[in-house]
């Protein structure tokens, strides 16, 4: 893997979007991206993206405070067959677990294919 880093990144608006904060990171230099933000009915943001270094997976973290902190890494799945994975997004269900879509390879040397994952948030 080269040098650049595959992460993501976070800026701040206390103005209604007219300026923003610096960027800064919030994962780790090869954390996963891109990333999909869902904002739930709690108030709490989930976050998921895909992680493109083994174990390749989707992953998610959790802010309680509108980003300010985020949770620890929750597996959301784990593929393990390449790093070509990735692009998650995800939902809200109605009793109140979350449905999250990727695309994924089921074996090495496969074409790609669409995945969900339904999962909870253990608080």
């Amino acid at each position: 893997m080269s040098d650049q880093k595959f992460t993501v990144y976070q800026a701040e608006s206390h103005d209604g979007g007219k300026t923003w904060s610096p960027a800064h990171q919030i994962l780790g230099d090869f954390g996963g991206a891109p990333p999909h933000a869902l904002c739930l009915p709690t108030g709490r943001v989930v976050l998921t993206y895909g992680v493109r270094v083994a174990p390749f997976c989707i992953r998610a973290k959790v802010s309680d405070d509108c980003g300010k902190s985020w949770s620890n890494e929750v597996d959301v799945s784990i593929n393990g067959v390449s790093p070509d994975l990735g692009y998650p997004s995800t939902v809200a269900l109605s009793d109140g677990s979350l449905l999250s879509v990727f695309y994924a390879h089921r074996e090495e040397g496969a074409p790609a294919e669409i995945f969900a994952q339904k999962w909870k948030l253990i608080d």
